[in-house]
């Protein structure tokens, strides 16, 4: 990481929960950089399980596909970098609002 990367606490930030069967496990916000708004969605992982230390959603909602379109789109080539956000686990992703 740059030395002169801004670094903004995932708990200072409004999360709002809106997972399905369980709020904790999806969270939305919105953050603005310069003048573009940003979406910010984070997804609740459950602690990886040895053999296959695969990450896993918490919400029933979102499976292994999107988790592996994520990947996809993105280029990973592991496993994502988890924040910890009021003490549990997230993956949180960000795209520009729609003009």
């Amino acid at each position: 990481m740059s030395l002169d990367a801004l670094n903004i606490d995932p708990n200072a930030i409004a999360w709002e929960a809106v997972g399905d069967d369980n709020p904790d496990s999806r969270l939305l916000a919105t953050v603005q950089i310069g003048p573009c708004p940003f979406h910010l969605e984070a997804w609740q992982i459950q602690p990886p399980q040895p053999p296959h230390m695969l990450q896993i959603p918490a919400a029933d909602h979102i499976d292994d596909m999107h988790l592996d379109a994520a990947a996809e789109a993105f280029g990973a080539d592991g496993p994502f970098q988890t924040l910890p956000i009021d003490g549990k686990e997230y993956l949180v992703f960000m795209s520009p609002f729609c003009t």
